[in-house]
């Protein structure tokens, strides 16, 4: 059985599209499955970022992880990379956002369960969204990937909430449309395919968001 222990020194990891984890230091196991940090502190996106790893029941095993992003640097690593309907939102964001949560991870499924502590986050945006430094604001990120076995492909799918009046979630399959579903002041609401907004508030200045 394949068991190597990987002990980091600074180092740079890069997987993919995602950003670089920078100054890397701790420890990565790479078994028969696939590579997991021992424990890894590392810097990101600006800011800091800690993972550590334990085994849990059976092959289940949880990544604990921790850490903060400074917007600035969220917003030049996504530049070339969001959507262009949502360009005005990430344009918007200033100061920074922390993080905690759980990932487990058993095989081939993956469940992540992330909280947001949005106090130093701000959104320089028109109501409803409009949000202030320093004021309270806390969000919460699901996000499951797990076997397609009708495609042989996997199956992701995320929900969030923002506060009390932001709502998300989305789908995405191997050989099938992404679907997202947005609600501010009410549910989201999943369509067959696309993208779909609802919006239930008693302010909505349509010429401020142009």
């Amino acid at each position: 059985d394949l068991d190597i222990r990987l002990t980091l020194l600074g180092n740079q990891i890069q997987w993919s599209d995602f950003p670089p984890l920078v100054n890397a230091k701790g420890s990565l196991r790479i078994q028969d499955d696939f590579p997991l940090p021992e424990t890894i502190r590392a810097d990101v996106l600006g800011g800091n970022l800690q993972v550590t790893t334990q085994s849990s029941s059976g092959s289940e095993k949880v990544l604990t992880i921790a850490g903060g992003i400074n917007t600035n640097e969220l917003k030049k690593h996504l530049a070339d990379k969001s959507d262009s309907t949502f360009a005005p939102v990430l344009n918007a964001m200033t100061g920074r956002i922390n993080y905690d949560g759980q990932v487990r991870i058993d095989k081939s499924n993956i469940d992540s369960n992330v909280r947001f502590n949005l106090n130093a986050f701000g959104l320089n945006a028109p109501e409803p969204l409009n949000k202030m430094i320093n004021t309270p604001l806390t969000a919460r990120l699901n996000l499951k990937s797990n076997p397609d076995h009708k495609s042989g492909g996997s199956v992701l799918s995320w929900s969030g909430q923002i506060g009390e009046r932001i709502f998300m979630q989305g789908s995405s399959a191997t050989g099938s449309p992404v679907r997202q579903a947005y609600g501010i002041g009410q549910p989201a609401a999943l369509p067959q395919n696309g993208i779909a907004f609802g919006i239930n508030t008693n302010e909505l200045d349509l010429d401020a968001w142009y």
